[in-house]
Parts: structure tokens; C-alpha cells; sequence
């Protein structure tokens, strides 16, 4: 493409990192979005138990963006946890009739 070669080792490992580097911010924003999240509904209608099921993922996913250094183990249970807070928070908005 662009007619870019792939065959030096240096273009190779910049083309990963940026890749890598990329997803690991995502999962940084994405951990610090569901803290904020979190902490803005303490007081709302989903409840105090909402607002700490979105704390603890936003801190999974905060510990889970960095897998070279937890492994693929803890990686996957912040993932697991970040789908299960999506089908609680869909639960609580249906519980609450707000959508």
C-alpha cells in the first residue's frame, strides 16, 4: 500500500507498536470514561450499586490495559467485566424505565 515495504524489521516493529500503543490507550480512555461514569451516578436513578459496579470496571480496565505486563488472564477478566457492566447498566435502564 503506498508502496510502503514491509520486509525491514524497524518498519515492521513501528507498524506494531503503533498498533499496541493505540489499543492500550483506548483501554486507558475506556477505564477512565467508566470511573468518571461511575462517579456521576452515585446520586442518580440507577442506584449507588451501579455507580460501584462502574468503578471497579473502570479500575479493571485501567489494570487490563497493560497486558504485557498482568498476561492474558487478567486481560480477559476486565473484558468479561466490561461486557457484564454493559448487560447491568442495560438492566438498570430498563428496571427504571428510562429508555
Amino acid at each position: 500500500m503506498y508502496a510502503i515495504r514491509l520486509d525491514h524489521p524497524a518498519t515492521v516493529a513501528l507498524i506494531v507498536s503503533l498498533y499496541h500503543g493505540g489499543a492500550h490507550l483506548v483501554a486507558l480512555l475506556l477505564g477512565m470514561a467508566l470511573i468518571v461514569i461511575g462517579l456521576a451516578m452515585r446520586r442518580g436513578p440507577f442506584g449507588r450499586s451501579a455507580a460501584v459496579v462502574s468503578v471497579g470496571t473502570g479500575a479493571a480496565q485501567i489494570a487490563g490495559s497493560c497486558p504485557w505486563l498482568v498476561g492474558p488472564v487478567p486481560t480477559f477478566a476486565a473484558q468479561a467485566m466490561f461486557a457484564a457492566w454493559l448487560i447491568y447498566l442495560g438492566a438498570c435502564l430498563r428496571r427504571t424505565r428510562l429508555a
